[in-house]
């Protein structure tokens, strides 16, 4: 699936050489937008073909619909290494590179971003519930969260993509961690199904995931809440067929994350545990270089949004630093 972005990616970067004679975004902006001036027609051709190709680029790396089904398989890996591809780097390269060429395929984007975002946020809901794996469950969710911030990945709202990547990376790399420290706690056991009851021998990884979860389903004045509700609302604002389709798509697959993120903390903490006797008596909780990244991480999915909410809505600079910022 990453090959298929990586050539994906090539070929529109050849593109933009060939008919723009650079790859400087600075430069290649300029040119492409007095293109549109000169010739609208060749040059929402050009736009359409660099949407294509750097959509493809987007979708491998970002995990969106078609392209998503390497998400789980990554599982694989240690549950940290997880924990960052998820929250801070492979990921997030497909909405860097929407972002970055925005004005590229701005002429074209907008409603095709819109649909399959939101798809894939919905598609995402719909496979994280119907999972048992624990990390599973929770890269689906990356999926479903990572399509929000796709449909909205145009120029006028790029700060608003970014947001939600910044309070995502929060909670998300907090849960992982916490989905860590379970399953070490149960013997390398993944399947939900095999936890319960785990309160009181986990309280710290509880108050945490507790804490996640509740941002993540956008419980009101949590970083989650916040930098959705935003995204949600800015679909609903535009007054367009496509747009309220999108808000209402939106809407479901928030609905369908309130579902399994209840249907996990259920199982895994209040529920009557299904794991054995002598599984369950030697339950832990996580040591402190597990507990201490842990808890930073939690409060920051408390506390990111508000404090950064002021900065994202009132700065005017605040979209062209986005643009222009090298991560």
């Amino acid at each position: 699936m990453n090959k298929v972005g990586d050539v994906s990616l090539t070929v529109g970067i050849i593109f933009i050489l060939v008919q723009l004679s650079s790859t400087e975004l600075s430069i290649t902006n300029t040119l492409h937008q007095y293109n549109l001036m000169l010739n609208t027609d060749a040059s929402t051709y050009i736009s359409q073909l660099l949407f294509i190709c750097f959509m493809i680029a987007a979708a491998a790396k970002s995990a969106q619909i078609l392209l998503h089904t390497w998400l789980s398989d990554a599982m694989q890996g240690p549950t940290p290494v997880s924990s960052l591809l998820h929250a801070a780097t492979l990921v997030v390269a497909g909405v860097v590179l929407l972002v970055k060429v925005a004005e590229l395929i701005s002429a074209v984007s907008l409603t095709q971003l819109q649909l399959i975002g939101i798809i894939s946020a919905l598609l995402g809901g719909v496979l994280a519930l119907s999972q048992t794996d624990i990390k599973s469950i929770i890269a689906y969710s990356t999926l479903s969260q990572f399509g929000y911030i796709i449909s909205i990945s145009s120029l006028a709202t790029v700060s608003l993509a970014y947001f939600h990547v910044a309070t995502h990376a929060c909670f998300k790399a907090a849960l992982f961690m916490c989905a860590g420290a379970l399953i070490h706690s149960n013997y390398d056991n993944q399947d939900i199904r095999r936890f319960g009851a785990m309160l009181m021998q986990m309280p710290v990884s509880y108050a945490a995931m507790l804490a996640c979860s509740a941002s993540l389903i956008t419980v009101p004045y949590l970083s989650g809440n916040i930098s959705k509700d935003l995204i949600i609302e800015a679909h609903y604002s535009q007054y367009k067929h496509v747009a309220n389709f999108a808000f209402v798509l939106g809407l479901l697959a928030s609905t369908l994350t309130v579902i399994y993120s209840i249907k996990l903390l259920v199982a895994a903490f209040y529920s009557t545990s299904n794991a054995n006797t002598t599984h369950f008596s030697s339950s832990h909780e996580a040591n402190l270089y597990a507990l201490v990244p842990i808890t930073i991480l939690a409060l920051l999915a408390i506390v990111l949004g508000y404090l950064s909410l002021g900065f994202v809505i009132e700065s005017n600079l605040v979209n062209d630093l986005f643009i222009r910022i090298e991560l």
